[in-house]
């Protein structure tokens, strides 16, 4: 087995069936990579699946937390100015500020990571 016996198990309980089709194309892959892997194809159609779902998961995770970030990012550079003047915004300006940066986050995050993506991180 190309797996360690602490990753793959094989005696693990898997009550739930689920079948699928493939094209002749599609079936020539699965099968060239459960070979290349030393595994089932159904052990590896799992595993890819299970896998690409798991990276979904943590891809919502950060595009949050991305988000987070640049709305914080984004107030900050609203109101250090002020700060640093000694000013502060009125109460009515700091609402609107806040749901202007809540609409504009998405748009930041997404700039953000085509910006990393531009630079090669």
């Amino acid at each position: 087995m190309a797996h360690d016996s602490d990753e793959y198990q094989l005696k693990i309980r898997r009550p739930v069936i689920v079948s699928m089709r493939f094209s002749d194309e599609e079936y020539a892959l699965v099968l060239d990579a459960s070979r290349q892997e030393n595994i089932a194809i159904g052990d590896l159609v799992r595993r890819t699946l299970l896998a690409a779902l798991r990276s979904q998961k943590a891809d919502l995770i950060q595009s949050v937390l991305l988000q987070e970030v640049v709305f914080l990012r984004m107030l900050l550079s609203n109101s250090v100015p002020h700060i640093l003047a000694g000013t502060k915004l009125p109460d009515n300006q700091i609402s609107e500020l806040m749901q202007r940066l809540k609409e504009l986050k998405p748009k930041g995050a997404e700039k953000a990571l085509a910006d990393a993506a531009e630079r090669g991180n």
